[in-house]
């Protein structure tokens, strides 16, 4: 009998890895350091509800979610916000999001300028006169796309926080190949970016859900996911070393000491993990160590019924990192998802991102502090939290600057000749469907690996 592929980390890379492996039935084990499975995606009791520390939904365009929900047998426990408006912080305080908009991108002249004035108006109008095209080019961040293209201030105003709210970066660094497709495929598309975003728009129903979850929180996924993988996986113990034997065998090392042989192994742990385990292969563990690391801390405050005094279509609000707040996002979470609220009101608010690591570092009370003030300038609460949870992710957002492609291509080029394989926000993707994506592919490539290999 086939010696189990091993999976190493048991994030929702992790277990999708290891689900596309039992599902096609091929042994597997999967090792989780940690007593309990899910890495980042993590639910747990706050106010007296359950409630998300990070992710709190995942996209609902990307198809691999919904996917396996409904392989799991969850896709009639989907649910989605109800509060789908969200607003930007400005000089002059929150205003509405542009509408219509892809990514902060506004699509008409009268909502560019109605919030960031006539240049702005005027340079959307000169991107649709546009007919020669403008390649997009190798060292293009999103940011020096979208500078050169539509100008530095609906870069800066709308672009930047709200992808740089969702990636936990600077848009400046991040490169666009790999960071945003969406924006790639649009700029690609045709001489106006704007014509090509309107013409994706079109396209798409409006009135679809943008993101999916569960009234249990993100949490439901991975326990049905644990639940389906009974007896697959063991938790509390890691991987110490990871070693090629002359006779292209795996060698794992187990932190309780124990070593075991495998034919093929996922490294669905963070990149300095997957670095610290691949010394053998030195250029990937050099590339690997090499991906870049932002620290983000999410803080949960609840507040009695009613001390949120917001329009109820709104679902939160995101701010400028040249704004004069710290935070750089507010959820209001029990707008987006009606069964958070009752008889109080919640807050998810987050810190941290490619300029700031010294906001999420903050000793707890200093970190409130901050916190609170910011939330009394942009939405006049004044009034004490009954509660506070902060959930902080040290290192835990990779950035993929400018090469990172290139460095996925030769890690992946010296490590999957021999049986290696790497999933997880890391990589190709940091979102939930991208990092189910990614374990269920790298499941596969190690099937394939494993048959060309048997006998």
């Amino acid at each position: 009998m086939t010696e189990p592929v091993v999976v190493v980390g048991g994030g929702i890379a992790g277990l999708a890895a290891a689900w596309q492996l039992k599902r096609d039935g091929m042994p597997v084990h999967l090792y989780e350091l940690d007593e309990r499975v899910g890495g980042k995606v993590r639910s747990s009791e706050f106010a007296g509800q359950v409630v998300d520390e990070a992710a709190d939904a995942f996209l609902a365009r990307v198809p691999h979610g919904i996917e396996l929900a409904t392989e799991l047998g969850l896709a009639d426990q989907l649910i989605s916000p109800s509060a789908r408006k969200a607003q930007v912080w400005t000089e002059n305080g929150l205003m509405g999001l542009p509408e219509p908009h892809v990514l902060g991108i506004p699509l008409e002249r009268a909502s560019a300028e109605a919030l960031l004035g006539v240049e702005a108006a005027d340079a959307l109008e000169a991107d649709l006169a546009r007919t020669e095209p403008d390649p997009v080019r190798d060292d293009d961040t999103i940011g020096s796309l979208v500078r050169r293209r539509l100008g530095d201030r609906i870069h800066e105003a709308l672009v930047d926080p709200l992808i740089g709210a969702i990636n936990a970066g600077d848009t400046d660094e991040l490169a666009l190949s790999a960071s945003s497709p969406q924006i790639l495929a649009a700029a690609n598309a045709g001489p106006s970016l704007i014509g090509s975003l309107r013409r994706m728009k079109a396209g798409s129903d409006a009135d679809a859900p943008v993101f999916h979850s569960f009234v249990g929180g993100m949490r439901v996924l991975v326990d049905a996911l644990e639940a389906s993988l009974e007896g697959n996986i063991t938790t509390g113990v890691g991987v110490d070393a990871l070693d090629r034997l002359p006779d292209g065998a795996l060698r794992i090392t187990l932190s309780n000491g124990e070593v075991i042989a495998a034919p093929a192994v996922v490294l669905a742990c963070p990149a300095p993990a997957a670095a610290a385990l691949t010394t053998q292969w030195s250029d990937a563990s050099t590339d690997l160590d090499a991906i870049p690391l932002v620290s983000v801390t999410l803080v949960a405050l609840a507040y009695p019924t009613g001390t949120v005094d917001v329009p109820s279509e709104l679902s939160g609000f995101v701010v400028p990192r040249t704004a004069d707040l710290r935070i750089t996002a507010c959820s209001y979470a029990m707008q987006k998802w009606p069964h958070l609220g009752g008889d109080i009101d919640l807050l998810r608010v987050s810190v941290g991102h490619g300029r700031d690591q010294e906001t999420p570092a903050l000793p707890d009370d200093q970190l409130i502090a901050v916190i609170l003030a910011d939330l009394e300038a942009a939405i006049g609460i004044t009034a004490e939290p009954t509660d506070v949870r902060i959930s902080r992710w040290e290192q835990g957002f990779p950035q993929y600057v400018v090469g990172h492609t290139e460095r996925l291509g030769h890690i992946e080029g010296q490590l999957n000749p021999d049986g290696v394989f790497i999933a997880g926000m890391g990589y190709r993707g940091i979102g939930i469907p991208a990092c189910i994506d990614q374990g269920r592919s790298a499941g596969v490539d190690a099937i394939l690996h494993v048959l060309e290999h048997r006998g």
